[in-house]
């Protein structure tokens, strides 16, 4: 249920707000299209970014092909802003738009595992988490990037079903693992290691994962 009072200020949010209210009541398909369009252009605006955002996670869940990458693209900067609902409304939008669309959005998959590796928040991290387990389910294949962070986040995660989500998701890419080992092994004195091969090799050295082969 949406509460349509917290939307008494701005005539346009409400209007966007009853309409989809009255499609979860009784599934009476809203104008989502021009309501994504409006919402993007308040996020533009910085206008009322929590509500904003919060109306966009609904349309992403259930109307995710109004959505587009540029649109996402948009949205990503929102990821470090001070407001905890602006950051999880947008991991929301993110996230049901990636589920839906993986192929397209390795780097919102990467916006994602970037801000679950810096978050001290046990909601923001449980929202990412969410995400990432439902695509890991649909056999997800995660970048390098995306598996670094999930190595950072799993040193300083101590829930076991949390901790569950991150090494399944780290320990079925084994391949690719292993050969940014090996690349790290041969890289010459005067190369500089990137960050996520030192963070595998540590990864690696220090954690009992058996990797799926």
């Amino acid at each position: 249920m949406i509460d349509l009072d917290q939307f008494d200020d701005d005539p346009h949010l409400k209007k966007i707000a009853r309409s989809l209210q009255k499609y979860l009541e009784d599934g009476k398909n809203p104008d989502a299209l021009e309501f994504k369009h409006t919402l993007m252009e308040y996020v533009e605006r910085e206008k009322h970014l929590t509500k904003a955002t919060y109306l966009l996670s609904i349309i992403a869940e259930h109307f995710p092909y109004y959505l587009s990458e540029l649109d996402l693209d948009e949205l990503i900067p929102l990821l470090h802003s001070p407001n905890q609902k602006i950051i999880i409304n947008t991991i929301i939008t993110i996230g049901y738009y990636t589920i839906r669309y993986s192929y397209y959005s390795p780097r919102h998959i990467e916006a994602l595992t970037k801000t679950l590796a810096d978050t001290t928040s046990k909601d923001i991290r449980e929202t990412i988490l969410f995400f990432l387990s439902h695509l890991s389910k649909q056999g997800e294949k995660f970048s390098m990037e995306s598996l670094s962070d999930c190595i950072d986040a799993l040193q300083d995660i101590n829930k076991i079903s949390d901790r569950n989500v991150l090494t399944t998701i780290i320990s079925e890419q084994p391949f690719l693992l292993l050969d940014h080992k090996r690349t790290l092994s041969k890289l010459e004195d005067d190369e500089e290691p990137t960050a996520s091969r030192l963070n595998v090799s540590r990864y690696l050295d220090t954690f009992g994962i058996t990797l799926k082969t």
